[in-house]
Parts: structure tokens; C-alpha cells; sequence
């Protein structure tokens, strides 16, 4: 529902399009994995940043580090993502 935040937070969620509310947020967290068949649509404007929580910066529609976001049909989507990707130099 608009106005309301949605956490990918299961190891796989199916959706055949996805909406984000002006008002809403989708984070899909690490090792979990969202799969639409078509549309992606971020109706927020640039995905700017959510207010920073416990130092942390969250964006409107974010993909964590390890997380997967699937798109199964070649479609034009609307708006933007933030995917976060952590890596470690040795």
C-alpha cells in the first residue's frame, strides 16, 4: 500500500510487477531474492535517501550487497535502484 515499507526478507519472492509508491521504500536484504516477470516502476523521486537510522544510509528501492533482484522479461522500467555491493581486498 502506498505510504507503507516493504522488506524482502525470505529467500525468494515472486512478483509479476512491482510498484514503489511515492511514498513507499523496498529494500531486498542480503542472500534474498525478489523476481519480476515485467514493469519495475519507482515512482519516488531520484530514489533519494531516506533519512540516515543507526548510521545508515537507506535509499527508497535498494538492492543490499548479495542480494538479487531479477527481472524475467526485457521491458523498460520507470525510475531508479540503489544496489549496494560490499567487497573485501586481501
Amino acid at each position: 500500500p502506498a505510504g507503507k515499507s516493504a522488506i524482502v526478507d525470505i529467500n525468494s519472492a515472486i512478483a509479476k510487477n512491482l510498484t514503489i509508491a511515492s511514498t513507499g521504500s523496498l529494500t531486498i536484504n542480503a542472500n534474498q531474492s525478489l523476481t519480476v516477470t515485467d514493469l519495475i516502476t519507482n515512482n519516488n523521486p531520484s530514489n533519494k535517501i531516506l533519512p540516515v537510522v543507526g548510521g545508515i544510509q537507506k535509499y527508497y528501492f535498494s538492492v543490499e550487497s548479495d542480494g538479487n533482484l531479477i527481472q524475467t522479461n526485457n521491458v523498460t522500467n520507470v525510475g531508479d535502484v540503489s544496489v549496494k555491493r560490499v567487497i573485501n581486498l586481501t
